[in-house]
C-alpha cells in the first residue's frame, strides 16, 4: 500500500477524531486569521504611506522665538545646508531644500485678497512674506500644495546668482489689478527710528516670473501668515539672504534705527535616495548643539508613528489575539493528539512488528496532522478575514469622529484611517501557512516523544 494512501485511510477511518481535530483548528484558525489579517493590513498601509511620502527627512523650526541669523547660529545653519548639499553629489540625497522666511519689507502697491473678498495692504509691518527656496523647482508644487497656472519656476542660475524674481499667488493684486507675468513689484526697505520716523528708504524691483494658486489641501490655513501658501511670495533663498545682509549693513550705517526685518530658516526638506538611509541622519542635530534647541528632525517613519496612533490599539489587539491563539492551539492540539495517539498504541505496535521504522511512523503521523490542519486553516482564511475586517472597521469607525480634526505635519489622521482596508494577499496567505507549520511542529513534539518511547513488546504483551 502506498505511503500517501495509508495517510488518507488513517484519516477517513477515524473520521470522528479527524473532525474534532479539524474543528479545533478551524475555530481557532478564524481568530488567528483575523489577527494576522489585521496586522498584515497595517503593514500594507504603512508601506503605502511610506511610498507616498517617500524617504524624507525634515529639519523643522520648532520654536516661535526669533533667532537672529548671525554668529554661531548662522555658521551652523550654513554648515548643515552645505553638508546635505554635499550628499547630493554622492547620490545619497535626491534634493535638499533650505527654506527661509524674510519679514519686514513693504510693498505699498501690493494687496492680498482674502477668501471673503477683504483686501489686505502689504504696506503694514509683517505683511510681505518673502519665502526663499534653495531648489529651483518648488517643492510645494511637487508636493501638490500649489499649482503654477502661468509662467515658470526658477532657473538654477537665478537661484545661484540671487536674482530678484518671484512667484506670486493669483490672490495678490497690484494697484487693484491682477498681476501679470513680467510685472515688476516694487519692494521697499525702510529704516525707522525709535519714534517710527523714516530715516532711510530704498526700493528694489522684483520681476514676476510665475503665478500660482493654492491646491485643495488638508493643511488649508486661510489666515494671512507664512503657513498659508497663498500668502507666500517665493523667491530664491540667496536673494533674501542678500537682501537681509544689505539691510543689516544699512542698520550699521544708521545706529539710531530699530531692527524691523527678520530672517529665519523655516525648515530644510531632504529626500533620501533610499528609505533605509533616513534613520541614519535622525540624530544629525547632535552635531550642531546650537541648533538643537531651535529645530527638530522629522522623518517619514516618525510622521507615520504619530498619525497612526489610533491604529496602535488595533495592532496591539491583533498581536494579543495572535499570541493567545497560538498558545491555545498548541495546548489544545497537543493534548487532543496525545489522547488520540494513545488509542492507536496497538496499531503502532503492529506496525513496529511488521518491521517499519519509527521514523516512518512519525512522518506518517505528522503528515496526517498537516493534511487536517492545512485543510481547516485554508477554509478558515475566508471567514477569519471577514471577522478581522468587522473588528477593524468597528474600531476605526469609533476613532474616525475623534480624529476628524487631527493633523500631524499637514497630514490628516482621518484620511489615514479611511485608507485602512483589510488585505487578502499572498503575504497574508504566507503568514497563515507559516504560522500553522510552526503550530504543527510544536504540537507534534509530545506525541513524537510518546512514539519514540514505545516498544512492540510493551504494547503487544
Amino acid at each position: 500500500m502506498s505511503f500517501f494512501k495509508c495517510i488518507w485511510l488513517s484519516i477517513t477511518r477515524r473520521l470522528s477524531k479527524s473532525l474534532i481535530l479539524f474543528m479545533i483548528v478551524f475555530l481557532l484558525g478564524n481568530v488567528l486569521c483575523a489577527s494576522l489579517c489585521i496586522s498584515n493590513s497595517m503593514n500594507v498601509l504603512q508601506k503605502d504611506f511610506m511610498q507616498q511620502l517617500g524617504a524624507k527627512l525634515e529639519i523643522k523650526n520648532n520654536t516661535n522665538r526669533y533667532q537672529e541669523y548671525s554668529g554661531e547660529y548662522r555658521e551652523n545653519v550654513e554648515k548643515l545646508i552645505q553638508y546635505f548639499n554635499s550628499l547630493k553629489e554622492t547620490g545619497t540625497v535626491q534634493y535638499s531644500d533650505a527654506q527661509f522666511l524674510l519679514n519686514g519689507f513693504y510693498a505699498h502697491d501690493l494687496t492680498y485678497r482674502k477668501s471673503n473678498g477683504e483686501e489686505l495692504e502689504c504696506s503694514l509691518p509683517n505683511t510681505l512674506h518673502l519665502y526663499g527656496t534653495q531648489e529651483n523647482q518648488l517643492l510645494d508644487q511637487a508636493n501638490q500644495k500649489i499649482e503654477i497656472i502661468s509662467g515658470r519656476s526658477f532657473t538654477k542660475d537665478e537661484v545661484k546668482n540671487g536674482e530678484k524674481v518671484i512667484l506670486i499667488s493669483d490672490n495678490f493684486l497690484m494697484d487693484g489689478n491682477k498681476i501679470q507675468i513680467y510685472d515688476c513689484i516694487p519692494v521697499e526697505k525702510i529704516l525707522y527710528d525709535s519714534q517710527f520716523n523714516v530715516i532711510y528708504q530704498e526700493v528694489s524691483y522684483y520681476t514676476v516670473i510665475g503665478i500660482f494658486k493654492k491646491q485643495e489641501i488638508i493643511d488649508d490655513y486661510n489666515t494671512y501668515d507664512s503657513r498659508n501658501y497663498d500668502a507666500r511670495i517665493y523667491t530664491p533663498y540667496t536673494t533674501i539672504i542678500n537682501e537681509y545682509e544689505q539691510f543689516q549693513s544699512l542698520s550699521e550705517l544708521y545706529p539710531q534705527s530699530i531692527n524691523t526685518v527678520t530672517l529665519s530658516l523655516e525648515k530644510i526638506e531632504i529626500k533620501m535616495a533610499d528609505m533605509n538611509d533616513v534613520n541614519r541622519y535622525y540624530d544629525i542635530l547632535d552635531y550642531y548643539p546650537v541648533l538643537k534647541s531651535h529645530f527638530q528632525v522629522i522623518t517619514t517613519q516618525s510622521i507615520y508613528e504619530q498619525i497612526a496612533t489610533p491604529l496602535d490599539l488595533l495592532l496591539d489587539l491583533a498581536g494579543i489575539l495572535s499570541y493567545l491563539t497560538n498558545i491555545a492551539m498548541i495546548a489544545l492540539l497537543s493534548v487532543t493528539l496525545f489522547i488520540f495517539l494513545k488509542d492507536r498504541r496497538y496499531e503502532i505496535g503492529i506496525i513496529y512488528s511488521m518491521g517499519l521504522s519509527k521514523s516512518r511512523i512519525i512522518i506518517q503521523y505528522i503528515l496526517e496532522i498537516f493534511v487536517i490542519c492545512f485543510l481547516a486553516i485554508t477554509i478558515s482564511m475566508g471567514s477569519g478575514q471577514q471577522i478581522g475586517k468587522t473588528i477593524a472597521n468597528q474600531m476605526i469607525d469609533n476613532q474616525l469622529e475623534a480624529s476628524k480634526y487631527v493633523y500631524i505635519e499637514d497630514l490628516s489622521q482621518e484620511d489615514l484611517l479611511r485608507n485602512y482596508e483589510t488585505k487578502f494577499d499572498i503575504t497574508f496567505i504566507g503568514k497563515v501557512y507559516a504560522n500553522i507549520i510552526v503550530v504543527v511542529i510544536f504540537t507534534s513534539a509530545l506525541p513524537i516523544i510518546y512514539i519514540l518511547r514505545l516498544t512492540p513488546k510493551k504494547i503487544l504483551l
